[in-house]
């Protein structure tokens, strides 16, 4: 086990767990209000028959998880993706690693993102332009999630809200396992562990695989085991002799009385 491989791991546990922290946004108003959508990282969101314009939409929170196809070639860049009537696949939005914050409406409980970043779109007057969507999300403390309307009210330009209990400020997703006061641990708390516990476990195979050829300091560490023991030893010899001498002063005693 080399050092560089703990590193990569190391690197890669991060990368997912930042992934996480990334699903968190804050109030472009500067309210100081937090959405957090971790609860929706692992869920496809369709949108469901009635509730569209005829075309099948897709969305995944906080990653690109679908592919469309262009000139044969298939590309995984989707977070959300339009598939219309005839089949054709296109990119509505892109995730860009959190770079795109929402603002936050008081009075209609919503928030709402604005992605440009969508495939490009041809207008009737023939000007192209990327594909724009409006990602609102609705307080309703009652629902998990649900897409309730996803449109293309103008060309170009798509609209999807989702109403769910993540957009209510007073949701608390802790509310049910802990205290209300108590935090979740943070990724960089979490990864922090972790590489502790990769470091301990790269010393230790280092230990017994590279019987202390590598390790810094090996004379100390490889001696630490016996200096360990040797002083268990000493200790155990000490105590042994202090209450050795203590049982024979006493049987003294109770002679020189008797």
């Amino acid at each position: 086990v080399s050092m560089r491989s703990i590193i990569t791991i190391s690197t890669i546990i991060y990368g997912v767990l930042a992934e996480y922290d990334l699903c968190i946004f804050t109030d472009t108003e500067g309210s100081g209000h937090e959405l957090n959508l971790n609860e929706l990282y692992d869920v496809e969101i369709r949108a469901p028959d009635g509730y569209s314009d005829g075309s099948y939409y897709q969305y995944s929170a906080c990653r690109n998880e679908w592919n469309c196809s262009y000139h044969g070639v298939e590309y995984l860049d989707s977070m959300v993706r339009r598939t219309n009537p005839s089949g054709t696949c296109g990119t509505t939005a892109k995730w860009d690693n959190g770079r795109t914050q929402p603002s936050y409406n008081d009075n209609l409980k919503l928030w709402t993102f604005e992605y440009e970043n969508g495939n490009l779109c041809t207008y009737q007057n023939g000007t192209r332009t990327n594909r724009t969507l409006e990602l609102m999300f609705f307080c309703d403390i009652g629902v998990p999630y649900q897409l309730i309307y996803a449109q293309e009210p103008t060309t170009c330009v798509y609209q999807f809200i989702i109403q769910t209990r993540l957009a209510c400020l007073d949701y608390n997703p802790n509310a049910s396992n802990s205290d209300s006061n108590n935090d979740p641990i943070s990724a960089g708390s979490l990864f922090l562990i972790l590489l502790f516990v990769f470091i301990a476990a790269y010393w230790f195979i280092g230990l017994i695989i590279g019987r202390c050829k590598t390790i810094p300091h090996r004379d100390f560490w490889c001696n630490l085991p016996t200096l360990i023991k040797t002083g268990f030893s000493v200790s155990h010899e000490s105590v042994a002799t202090e209450i050795n001498q203590g049982s024979g002063s006493k049987h003294r005693e109770s002679l020189m009385d008797e």
